[in-house]
This record gives structure tokens, C-alpha cells and sequence, in this order.
């Protein structure tokens, strides 16, 4: 069997390759024309609410921050401040329990998808066999 693939010839001959080779060939193929074509590997955000006493807003905002977090919206209601964000997925396992530590347990928090955004070259590569 012969194929031609971006003007280099592959041949296979049964009696010669084993299924293991053949496995490695493809997925090298595979990931050089990933690296190659330019794609774009996309992450979830998702867009969080954040109802906080007054006195919480610094530290919840930092640790926002620290998340690849991006503020889009405060508003004050009464003795709350209501944060309005949007960060990625990956970095919000755990994010309840951190919001009820930085608030001695007095803040609450929704979130929700809102869209998605190309991946840092760090969580690209994570995907990348070199």
C-alpha cells in the first residue's frame, strides 16, 4: 500500500511493520500537523458572581488575580459588595472553599460558562507531545 502525504511518500508492508510502528507513525503525523496547521486550543471561561462584605473585597479580588481573573464590575448593595469576573475553568477547582476562607465564611459565589479563550502557551504546550 502506498499513500503520499504533503509530497512525502509512506509505504506499508504488512509483512514488515508491526502494529506498535504504526501507532507511533500516526500519532506523530498527527501532533506535527497539529503543531504545523496553527490551530488554536481554546479554554473555558466562566463568569463569577461574588457577594462579600465590605471588608473581604481586597483579599477576593487578589486572589481573582492570582487566578488569571479578570474584574469586570463591582457594585455595592447595602452592606455587600457584588464582584462580577470572569476567569478560566482550570484555575477555579477549589474556588468556593478558597472564597469562604478569604471571608471567614461570609461571602457567596455563583458561576456560570460565559465563552471561551485561546489557552496560554503553557496549558498549549501541556497538550503538545515534543
Amino acid at each position: 500500500m502506498r499513500s503520499k502525504i504533503q509530497g512525502t511518500n509512506a509505504q506499508v508492508s504488512e509483512s514488515e511493520s508491526t502494529e506498535t510502528a504504526s501507532r507511533i507513525a500516526v500519532s506523530d503525523a498527527f501532533h506535527r500537523g497539529l503543531r504545523e496547521s496553527g490551530i488554536v486550543l481554546l479554554e473555558p471561561i466562566m463568569k463569577l458572581e461574588i457577594s462579600t462584605p465590605d471588608e473581604y473585597v481586597g483579599n477576593i479580588v487578589s486572589d481573582l488575580q492570582q487566578r488569571n481573573g479578570l474584574v469586570t464590575n463591582t457594585e455595592v448593595r447595602g452592606h455587600l459588595t457584588t464582584i462580577e469576573a470572569g476567569a478560566p475553568l482550570a484555575s477555579l477547582f477549589g474556588y468556593t472553599s478558597a472564597v469562604r476562607g478569604l471571608s471567614q465564611g461570609r461571602a457567596s459565589n455563583s458561576m456560570e460558562p460565559l465563552t471561551y479563550r485561546p489557552a496560554p502557551p503553557e496549558v498549549v504546550k501541556s497538550f503538545m507531545l515534543e
